[in-house]
């Protein structure tokens, strides 16, 4: 493998790890509760998490028509 693609992989592996190690599972139980009553969701995005925030604003225009839900990928 090539020595700068293995480096991006392994960064991003280190980021993944900080971001998940930081999440409190109170904050994820509020912001749920948030998200279902919000009139409007917008997502923000840049780099590597492009392609979940992608996936995410599938899914929420799949599941709800009641709410306007905004990409926005830098």
């Amino acid at each position: 493998m090539d020595r700068g693609i293995r480096k991006a992989i392994l960064k991003n592996e280190e980021e993944v790890t900080y971001a998940y190690n930081m999440i409190e599972i109170g904050n994820i139980e509020d912001a749920i509760q948030k998200i279902k009553v919000a009139r409007r969701i917008i997502i923000f995005a840049r780099g590597f998490s492009e392609l979940i925030a992608k996936k995410w604003w599938l899914n929420f225009n799949l599941q709800a028509n009641t709410v306007s839900f905004t990409l926005i990928l830098k």
